[in-house]
C-alpha cells in the first residue's frame, strides 16, 4: 500500500478510482491523505449487465488520464475473460502517464474465486477482506502469463503473494 500511496503522491491531490465495493473506511483512509475520491462498485454493475462489458455502454465514464491510480482489488477475477482486455485497455486509458493500477489476483489451486470480497483497508493501511452478503459470481482463476498479456501495456512496478491466496500487482503506465 506504501509504494501505491508513493506513486499517487506523484501528482497534486492526486484522483484515484476505486472500483470495489464501496467501503468507509477505504475513503477516509484516502481522503485523509488528501487523495480525491472516485468509488465505483463495477462488479456489481457488471453482475447486473450479465457479465459482459457490452452490457455496459456507460463503462468507467471518465475523461482520458483523469487519475493518477485505480485500485482494481479482485474484479478481473470476476470478469468474463474475454472482457478481461478490454477492461485492461480502458484502465491504461483512464491512468496519466506513469500512473498506478492495483490489482489482486486469486491464486490457490483448489478452487475458483465464487466469492466477491469487499477490501476494507485499516489506519494502517492493511487491508482485510470482507465477503459482499448477496454478491457470488463464477471466477476465472488466471495463470501469470495470462495476466502479463492482459496487461501488457504496463510495467510490473512490484508483485507480491500473500498467505490470502492472493497475488498482487502494481502496474505503472508506460
Amino acid at each position: 500500500m506504501e509504494r501505491f500511496c508513493t506513486i499517487l503522491h506523484e501528482g497534486t491531490r492526486p484522483a484515484l478510482l476505486d472500483l470495489g465495493a464501496p467501503c468507509s473506511s477505504n475513503i477516509n483512509f484516502f481522503g485523509k491523505k488528501g487523495f480525491k475520491i472516485f468509488v465505483e462498485d463495477f462488479l456489481q454493475n457488471y453482475c447486473e449487465a450479465g457479465r459482459r462489458l457490452s452490457a455496459l455502454p456507460q463503462l468507467l465514464n471518465y475523461s482520458t488520464a483523469a487519475f493518477e491510480g485505480v485500485f482494481c482489488w479482485d474484479i478481473f477475477d470476476f470478469l468474463h475473460p474475454d472482457d478481461s482486455p478490454r477492461m485492461a485497455e480502458r484502465l491504461h486509458a483512464l491512468l496519466k502517464p506513469s500512473g498506478g493500477l492495483l490489482a489482486l489476483f486469486y491464486s490457490r489451486d483448489d478452487r475458483i474465486p465464487r466469492t466477491i470480497f469487499r477490501h476494507k483497508l485499516t489506519d494502517s493501511g492493511q487491508v482485510l477482506h470482507e465477503a459482499v452478503s448477496g454478491m457470488g459470481a463464477q471466477g476465472h482463476r488466471y495463470a501469470n502469463r495470462e495476466i502479463m498479456r492482459i496487461f501488457s501495456a504496463f510495467d510490473i512496478d512490484k508483485s507480491f503473494h500473500h498467505k490470502s491466496g492472493y497475488r498482487e500487482y502494481l502496474f505503472r503506465k508506460r
